[in-house]
């Protein structure tokens, strides 16, 4: 008889608990903060772990969602915005739940649809973030890379870091993860600097300034949620400049007002993540919102010329046509 190796054995204990965190994610709904509690290691390494399930076929992710479209609305958001793609999501008002779900699920198709195979995609942090990739289904092999344009956020949130983010989502095309080794806030500028000198961050900057498709994250600035103002790292003095000042909303960061135009805030200074004008040079620059509260922010990202495709519930679109 055979004898079964260690590295072997090794597989088959790493299979077995890919699916115990499988189950407990995708069938008991738990967080991957408690799902690292109670295999005792890090969200950062369950976020993985959740990748490596799909990339081995351990969990196949079939959606069976009858999406329905607003092609007026949607063509009515290309016009007015000179935008290349819209598309306007109907959802039953009943289901709210199901709104922010089914805008998150025609997101993951734009991207696959605008995907360039070998080439590179540009994500920073956040909630639609996170459900755009939960939607994306199977794995593909796509390759090239997938880059973080934006400082990590820190375990406050992590599990819509920037940092985690790239890892599933570089895991869900086969591409290569490229991240910057740094802090979203810094306390000085001058640390800011001197981190991007570093030799990989310079690296990833420059692959950041390239990219063939950016996942554009517009962020309102709304006390009571926004997750810039509630970092810990924006001063009080800071917080009610950039609340009573012209921003309406921020993109990677960095505060802007109703045209696009960055508005003055020292603490931009401290950000470490690209800048707005900086992701023009993308070919596809892809918004996904489904909340009241951003339809200004993305009026500002609109009018700055900031994004080239656009996808939104009825509600947002109509909002963003009524001002």
């Amino acid at each position: 008889m055979r004898q079964i190796s260690k590295s072997e054995q090794r597989r088959a204990r790493r299979q077995v608990l890919l699916a115990d965190v499988a189950e407990m994610y995708f069938l008991k709904q738990m967080t991957q903060g408690k799902i690292a509690r109670e295999i005792g290691t890090t969200p950062s390494n369950v976020s993985r772990m959740i990748s490596d399930c799909q990339r081995l076929g351990i969990v196949k992710i079939t959606i069976n969602r009858s999406t329905i479209e607003d092609k007026d609305l949607s063509n009515e958001l290309m016009a007015r915005f000179k935008l290349k793609d819209a598309r306007v999501v109907i959802a039953d008002d009943t289901e709210t739940g199901q709104i922010s779900r089914s805008v998150a699920s025609t997101g993951a198709e734009v991207l696959k649809e605008n995907l360039i195979a070998g080439g590179t995609v540009g994500i920073t942090w956040g909630r639609t973030l996170l459900s755009i990739i939960e939607a994306f289904g199977s794995p593909i092999e796509n390759g090239g890379i997938v880059v973080q344009l934006a400082g990590s956020v820190g375990a406050t949130h992590e599990e819509f870091d920037s940092l985690s983010l790239v890892h599933r989502l570089a895991g869900l095309l086969g591409a290569r993860p490229v991240h910057l080794s740094a802090p979203f806030i810094v306390e000085e500028p001058s640390v800011a600097t001197s981190l991007m000198r570093n030799s990989s961050n310079a690296e990833a900057r420059r692959i950041a300034l390239n990219c063939d498709v950016v996942i554009v994250g517009v962020g309102n600035l709304d006390p009571q949620h926004s997750t810039l103002l509630n970092s810990g790292h924006v001063s009080r003095e800071e917080r009610d400049s950039i609340v009573n000042g012209d921003a309406v909303g921020e993109i990677c960061g960095h505060p802007i007002d109703i045209e696009g135009r960055l508005t003055a805030h020292a603490f931009s200074e401290r950000v470490i993540s690209i800048k707005p004008s900086e992701i023009l040079g993308a070919p596809t620059r892809i918004a996904v919102a489904a909340r009241p509260n951003v339809v200004r922010p993305l009026l500002g990202a609109l009018h700055g010329g900031y994004l080239t495709h656009l996808i939104v519930d009825t509600d947002t679109a109509n909002g963003l046509l009524a001002e």
